[in-house]
């Protein structure tokens, strides 16, 4: 923030200063409608704060080497007041005690600022591999930074491999991890698949260290599938995974076989409901013209004879025209209420015709009271 004093003075303030990022070499210029030449000042800006990382020159915490190679720890920092040669200290790990490193094998030194250390170790011995830890301090605190140092091995397994959540499709998913330590070596992913049930061999994919997920394809859909995978360098390859296991969906356009059932069903089911209303429509139709058709009426042979003529209604007035169904020693009653009524008939051959005969005279001299158009009596 600038702000404009009654001297002619420029006052920059900075508020929440951070070591890290505001303690550094600060100019000024300024000029007037007076003279071309432009004024200039520099002023270095100090923060105090207790040593930490510098954000600018990260720590390498794992590094890798080869037998009798070189190896150069370095940590560099932000700090104020800045730290002497003396403030700096290296150890490394034997078994689980942090021992101050003494020996003539390695080289220790500091920057001419302060700001920085360096642990050399120019002739690896596989005694010097392992884990390596430097502190240092001033008056307003202290920073502590550790290191591992390893010979060139093959990499580590990769961790928590999994099925991404929400990536499960018809015929793909996608599987995602985290890298292990590499060996010192540029790895590479090597992811294997294949169905559960299947006998065939496992399908590997190969995937660059720099990607961290991977989505498999072209799978069939409805199958259950087994995943591992495992990394690999020039030193060798890292153990396998744990399998883990996604089923792709299924949907009822990957299914032939149901479809088609499910076609034959539909068609014959509707042939079927077709034909029953056709055969319900065609009885409707028969009954209601039935019921159209004049009512044919049978007489039995009234001398005896098992022959049934057929009489159609007329318009006679009959009440009652019974059939009763009686053994054949037993003739049927005919009553006829504008005419007369009829004695059951006898059995005898003579009497039967005398009752024929009487039968037809009677009909003969009725024929101008009433007309029947359609009786007959045989």
């Amino acid at each position: 923030m600038l702000e404009t004093g009654q001297t002619n003075t420029l006052i920059a303030s900075i508020s929440h200063a951070r070591c890290e990022y505001d303690a550094t070499v600060y100019r000024c210029q300024g000029g007037s409608i007076h003279s071309t030449e432009t004024q200039e000042r520099e002023l270095e800006v100090f923060i105090k704060c207790a040593p930490r990382p510098s954000p600018f020159y990260p720590p390498v915490t794992n590094i890798s080497r080869t037998l009798n190679g070189s190896a150069v720890l370095t940590f560099t920092i932000k700090a104020y007041p800045k730290p002497d040669i003396s403030a700096y200290s290296w150890y490394r790990l034997n078994d689980s005690t942090w021992a101050s490193i003494t020996d003539v094998n390695s080289v220790q030194s500091v920057s001419a600022d302060g700001l920085q250390t360096n642990l050399s170790i120019p002739r690896l011995q596989t005694e010097d591999f392992g884990r390596y830890r430097v502190t240092v301090f001033n008056e307003l605190g202290n920073a502590t930074q550790e290191y591992e140092l390893r010979a060139h091995d093959k990499p580590e397994t990769p961790k928590k491999l999994h099925v991404k959540e929400g990536s499960l499709g018809v015929d793909s998913f996608t599987v995602e991890w985290e890298p292990g330590y590499h060996g010192g070596e540029d790895q590479t992913f090597v992811i294997l698949y294949k169905a559960k049930q299947s006998a065939l061999q496992w399908t590997d994919v190969n995937v660059s260290s720099n990607t961290l997920n991977y989505s498999i394809v072209g799978l069939k859909s409805g199958t259950t599938y087994l995943i591992k995978m495992f990394a690999i360098n020039i030193a060798g390859k890292s153990e396998e995974t744990d399998v883990v296991t996604a089923r792709t969906h299924v949907i009822l356009a990957d299914s032939p076989s149901l479809l088609t059932a499910v076609s034959i069903g539909t068609t014959v089911g509707g042939i079927f409901c077709i034909t029953l209303s056709a055969v319900g429509v065609w009885c409707m139709m028969k009954r209601k013209h039935q019921k159209q058709q004049p009512v044919v009426m049978q007489y039995e042979d009234l001398i005896g004879q098992r022959g049934h003529d057929e009489t159609f209604n007329t318009n006679a007035s009959y009440e009652i025209c019974e059939f009763d169904s009686r053994p054949e020693n037993k003739y049927e009653a005919l009553e006829e209420t504008s005419l007369r009524e009829y004695s059951i008939l006898s059995l005898d051959n003579t009497q039967r015709k005398n009752t024929e005969s009487a039968a037809n005279a009677s009909l003969s001299s009725s024929t101008a009271d009433k007309e029947y158009e359609n009786l007959r009596l045989t």
